[in-house]
């Protein structure tokens, strides 16, 4: 295990060092300075292999979340069992700083995929970047991906490339709790993200919407690891902004809607049915968006919550703990 903490502001160097005392397995490191997720995420993978140039895989690991002690020997068993494969990942739940449950398990993969094509729209679709990202990665595929680089939601766009490398292969079993904090909610904003992916002042293509930037970083990075030409770049970004843009404009134009308020919806039939055809749209789309705060279905009436998933049964070592 290989540990970097960037210039954490509480105990996490004593903690590390007396465990690095206990267990000479775990080495680590401290920034003198806060460097941000993006080039803490690309230092930490950099000095593990470095350290070790012999392994086969990687995965990055947070402070908060929780894993089922059999996780690595599920996730090495997949890979192994299907060498076409080039990232691992079982079922996850969302959890809130006691432990409580606040999603249930999903599922999702690409197994059995052959064509890229079809893989990069199957996973633009329905991947969720946040939890794949902590799964398993062969280390080839992954240093040709580039890792991460500075745009909003990098672990969407290296996940978008190694569709290019073979298959994402889901464990269906729930080995993974991923845990937010009372103040951060399970929604990302992109306030948030760049203030936790940057140190300093973010880079422009940051400021971008996240699907034109991850587009423009495609095209920049050829040729580099499975992009071997300016004209295939070019026509991956292409690809990638036709499955992505018209879904997230659509999705943009529901939250300004939100924004404005409901009075006036409410009081136009016509517009309100147009706008439940923009929700069926996207949700057909895989990628959901709720009219609040009215529904136009019922005109005046409270917003659905969608249901709980609080009713899914945790297997019984998905328990509210300590950090």
């Amino acid at each position: 295990m290989v540990a970097v903490d960037d210039a954490s502001p509480d105990h996490t160097p004593e903690i590390l060092a007396d465990r690095g005392r206990r267990d000479p397995r775990l080495w680590w490191r401290r920034n003198l300075v806060r460097v941000g997720m993006v080039a803490n995420w690309r230092l930490v993978f950099e000095l593990a292999v470095e350290r070790h140039p012999h392994a086969e895989y990687f995965a990055w690991a947070s402070d908060h979340d929780v894993w089922h002690p059999r996780w690595l020997e599920a996730m090495i068993a997949e890979l192994d069992e299907h060498p076409e494969a080039v990232l691992a990942y079982p079922q996850s739940v969302v959890i809130d700083a006691s432990g409580e449950l606040i999603r249930g398990p999903w599922s999702f993969d690409t197994g059995g995929v052959d064509n890229d094509r079809a893989r990069l729209k199957a996973a633009t679709r329905g991947m969720r970047a946040g939890e794949m990202v902590y799964g398993l990665f062969r280390i080839g595929p992954l240093k040709r991906a580039g890792v991460f680089r500075p745009v909003l939601w990098p672990d969407r766009l290296l996940l978008v490339e190694l569709t290019l490398e073979g298959t994402f292969r889901q464990v269906p079993e729930v080995l993974w709790q991923r845990r937010f904090g009372p103040a951060e909610g399970t929604r990302a904003t992109a306030r948030r993200q760049r203030r936790a992916l940057y140190a300093g002042r973010p880079p422009l293509i940051a400021h971008l919407p996240w699907w034109l930037g991850h587009a423009l970083a495609l095209i920049r990075r050829a040729p580099a690891g499975p992009l071997t030409s300016r004209p295939q770049a070019l026509s991956l970004a292409v690809r990638y902004l036709a499955l992505t843009a018209p879904l997230e404009l659509t999705r943009e134009l529901l939250r300004v809607r939100n924004r404005v308020g409901t009075r006036a919806f409410r009081s136009s039939p016509r517009l309100a049915r147009g706008l439940l055809s923009l929700e069926r749209l996207s949700a057909s789309a895989g990628r959901p968006v709720k009219l609040t705060p009215a529904d136009p279905r019922r005109p005046g009436a409270p917003p659905s919550n969608g249901g709980s998933c609080r009713r899914y049964r945790p297997s019984p070592w998905l328990k509210p703990g300590p950090h």
